[in-house]
């Protein structure tokens, strides 16, 4: 039998969410560039970390709504938005150049899978990842 959730709930849940995209914007924007002092190699790194972590962050946020007793994601776009992810780093990993059009792309192709509603709750979080990925050097 499923719990019928307060009223308060959703508030709540969204509430903590956009205090998660505020941390993390902030850490995103504090951190904008690589030290000086980095190598080539370093700062290629730095940059691709950045990207990785906000393609978690995406992940992670789409499996929490899909596992809350009344899912704000269905678990089919968590689903689909995990094995979007997973290959997205793959993607990173593995070149060391050329990735950031296949990920923008794949990141476009996986937003317009949503549906209308899952698109409004997870607009924010897409937004950063394009924001990081048009700042990430080539």
């Amino acid at each position: 039998m499923r719990r019928r959730l307060s009223p308060l709930a959703l508030p709540a849940v969204l509430v903590l969410l956009l205090l998660s995209l505020v941390a993390v914007t902030t850490t995103a924007i504090s951190c904008a560039h690589p030290p000086p002092t980095a190598s080539p190699v370093a700062k290629q790194e730095f940059y691709d970390t950045r990207v990785i972590k906000t393609l978690d962050l995406i992940m992670e946020t789409a499996q929490d709504a899909a596992a809350q007793p009344e899912p704000y994601v269905s678990e089919d776009s968590a689903r689909r938005i995990t094995n979007w992810q997973q290959t997205a780093v793959k993607i990173i990993v593995a070149s060391t150049s050329g990735w950031k059009d296949a990920v923008l792309a794949s990141l476009n192709e996986t937003f317009d899978y949503l549906k209308a509603d899952e698109q409004a709750r997870l607009a924010p979080y897409f937004a950063l990842a394009k924001t990081i990925l048009a700042e990430t050097q080539p």
